[in-house]
């Protein structure tokens, strides 16, 4: 992440003002990225070989399972659209209902609804709302709307993708 100006602060308060807005803004955007890739880059799910206990609640499945220090309960239909995954650390709960839309690749995440709360602070609600565009054959955020007791929006633009092309795995 990188971000520039063109007009130094004239002085030291507003300096400091200009830094605590810029720091405000890429806790968002980190907040953002972070529960974006969850669900649009690596599933929110254990590997198979972990331990994990799946329960069939006629409706809906819901997944139990220890990641690190937390406690990860996902609830899900019968086609794995996930509506509920919840994580719960000694100093932190939260829970986020994604808003998903299925199209032919599978699912695409349009935004998400979440309840955080710090052990020694007050719950926050947050809403997102994702747009999508198409940069170089991905579907990819264009426009993001935060929705907290601020509203927030923030515009993707002049993208570089970096494409990684995973390792080969050689069975014998």
């Amino acid at each position: 992440m990188s971000h520039q100006t063109e007009v130094a602060p004239p002085n030291e308060k507003v300096a400091e003002r200009v830094r605590s807005s810029v720091a405000g803004v890429e806790q968002i955007l980190t907040g953002f990225l972070q529960t974006w890739s969850v669900f649009v880059i690596s599933p929110p799910l254990p590997s198979i070989d972990s331990e994990y206990e799946l329960q069939d609640l006629g409706e809906k499945f819901r997944l139990s399972y220890r990641e690190g220090q937390a406690d990860i309960v996902t609830s899900m239909s019968h086609d794995f659209a996930i509506d509920e995954l919840k994580a719960t650390t000694p100093e932190f709960e939260g829970s986020v209902r994604p808003k998903l839309s299925r199209n032919k690749e599978g699912f695409l995440l349009g935004g998400w609804e979440a309840t955080y709360k710090a052990a020694s602070g007050a719950p926050q609600q947050l809403a997102v709302k994702i747009e999508y565009g198409n940069v170089e054959g991905f579907r990819l955020p264009t426009t993001v709307e935060v929705v907290t007791s601020l509203d927030i929006h923030l515009t993707f633009a002049d993208y570089q993708v970096k494409r990684r092309i995973p390792s080969a795995t050689v069975e014998h």
